[in-house]
């Protein structure tokens, strides 16, 4: 299993999707959304490499948790 790391950038795009959702259409869609990002992240933990690469960078994966919401994440191996 891997380590899953959020950047500052991406909690406070996490933390702006969340309200957005509440706002327009409640409390059930935050979770829904969060669930979706519960399962993008042990997908990313378990495997990182099925993701499907950017071609300008073979670090940077995409996964898409939804139509509307993609998640990249870059590799970072440590000694």
């Amino acid at each position: 299993m891997y380590e899953v790391i959020f950047t500052p950038e991406s909690e406070v795009t996490f933390d702006s999707i969340s309200e957005q959702l509440l706002e327009r259409w409640g409390i059930g869609k935050v979770i829904e959304f969060q669930n979706l990002v519960e399962k993008g992240i042990h997908l990313i933990a378990t495997d990182p490499f099925l993701n499907q690469v950017i071609v300008d960078n073979f670090q940077i994966r995409k996964y898409h948790i939804h139509p509307n919401v993609l998640f990249c994440t870059e590799l970072i191996m440590k000694k």
